[in-house]
């Protein structure tokens, strides 16, 4: 099923791929995604061990709810690691709700690289800065001497902010037709994006102390 999304569909458009994510096969790859990942528990208080004991049931209630349109994600939880001498937010999704998030880049991810273009290594499987680095080497030896570094660059102490009321419709390719079912999850988990000091959007489950 996977390998479809790698390969195109008939027509080149998906019209819909909430099934592909509900997938038992998809949302298991999800798992072992996150069970590798490992990482703390979430608001809910669920660690990778003690779902791991359950994963039957809960992958069971995943699909079910990613179905149904009944799936919410939980509000991430906020802790402070240091850095430097100040400390840095980390935002921890419940662990079913990093077992959704691989499921749905695992669906979407093939779609989108079929419409990037060999110049993008941003966040792209098995390309990174350094590729784009020998791309700018061989660039200055075929004698081309220009070369613009620009970023991003949001308020003193906080995280770039994206307008995430507009980013799901906005960043579907031509190859997906619009999908309400896949993009309710997606819009939810962006309702429970946490606020990086006081310039993001969004709702948080404060705790102030690290996780081990």
């Amino acid at each position: 099923m996977l390998a479809a999304l790698k390969w195109g569909v008939k027509g080149g458009k998906w019209h819909s791929l909430i099934d592909k994510v509900s997938h038992r096969e998809t949302l298991e790859l999800g798992w072992a995604q996150a069970e590798r990942n490992a990482g703390a528990a979430g608001v809910d208080g669920v660690s990778v061990k003690r779902f791991a004991q359950a994963q039957d049931r809960y992958l069971a209630e995943l699909a079910r709810g990613l179905r149904d349109g009944s799936y919410h994600p939980e509000p991430v939880r906020r802790v402070y690691i240091p850095k430097g001498k100040g400390q840095r937010p980390l935002s921890i999704p419940a662990v079913k709700d990093r077992v959704v998030q691989a499921a749905l880049k695992l669906v979407i991810e093939p779609i989108f690289e079929h419409e990037f273009e060999p110049r993008s290594y941003g966040f792209r499987p098995g390309l990174g800065c350094k590729d784009a680095l020998r791309e700018v080497d061989r660039h200055l030896k075929e004698g081309r001497f220009w070369v613009v570094d620009a970023d991003l660059l949001p308020p003193a102490g906080c995280v770039a902010v994206v307008a995430h009321s507009s980013t799901p419709q906005s960043i579907a390719p031509p190859a997906v037709a619009p999908d309400g079912e896949v993009l309710h999850p997606v819009a939810s988990a962006r309702a429970h994006l946490p606020p990086a000091t006081s310039c993001a959007l969004g709702r948080h489950h404060p705790r102030q102390e690290p996780d081990a």
